[in-house]
């Protein structure tokens, strides 16, 4: 009798993790509608047997346990859209919003779900599109601003002067699409992200203030090229973090 009720209080602490906020937070991050048959299925989406889990299930906890979220977030389940937990060559996130079930290789959708209106606008919100001008014309220009200035070429010094400007300029851009994909991502104001934003905001700061300045016509100024170098670190480190959320 007793080891009845340890297998039992063992089986009541293993279901624990599939709890009712969990299984909420998945139809949320994943826009699982009221009305579809995945909703239908409750416990069922990750389970066999519960506490059983079907491959998804196996999946979603292994996602959970590394990221550590308390519940399922936007940011973690476009990562799990990408899989193909099943193995029916369709991706998690073609069978949810095709309503098929992604545990199940036989059911499948039997063509590649219509685009919708957040097909139109990625959850990314076209911020990798943009993130390349301002690393690419910011630093190019500072190279060309500080070479120009050592040969005393005034040639290479517009150039610069001009990668420095449209470079600023794509900054905001960028940092409104990289704002709005954290949103829609669900990222947390911590760690990289963190470091990420702050570096971006620095950056903007500094280029815009030596495009001020240096707007008027080429700058002789020790305290213009200390400001230039670091507007060039800010640039620097903003891709690279932002490379580290990307890929780790």
């Amino acid at each position: 009798m007793r080891g009845f009720a340890c297998f039992v209080l063992g089986c009541l602490v293993s279901l624990g993790w599939c709890t009712p906020d969990i299984m909420n937070s998945m139809h949320v991050a994943a826009e699982i509608g009221t009305t579809s048959k995945l909703a239908a299925m409750k416990c069922m989406l990750c389970h066999t047997n519960p506490p059983k889990r079907n491959v998804f299930g196996r999946d979603v906890e292994e996602a959970i346990e590394t990221a550590k979220p308390e519940l399922m977030t936007k940011a973690l389940w476009h990562e799990l859209a990408l899989k193909d937990s099943d193995g029916d060559g369709v991706s998690n996130g073609d069978e949810v919003s095709a309503g098929t079930a992604p545990a199940n290789a036989t059911d499948k959708p039997t063509s590649k779900p219509v685009a919708t209106d957040g097909d139109l606008i990625p959850k990314h919100s076209f911020h990798p599109l943009y993130v390349h001008f301002p690393i690419a014309l910011v630093l190019f220009g500072v190279v060309l601003e500080l070479f120009g200035y050592r040969k005393r070429d005034s040639g290479l010094r517009r150039a610069g002067w001009l990668g420095l400007m449209w470079g600023t300029i794509f900054i905001v851009p960028t940092a409104f699409t990289g704002l709005r994909a954290s949103f829609q991502l669900g990222m947390k104001w911590e760690g990289q992200y963190l470091t990420h934003f702050i570096c971006a905001m620095a950056a903007l700061i500094l280029c815009t203030g030596v495009v001020l300045w240096r707007r008027k016509g080429e700058v002789e100024s020790s305290a213009y090229f200390g400001l230039l170098i670091l507007a060039g670190l800010a640039v620097a480190a903003t891709g690279h973090f932002g490379a580290m959320l990307v890929f780790g």
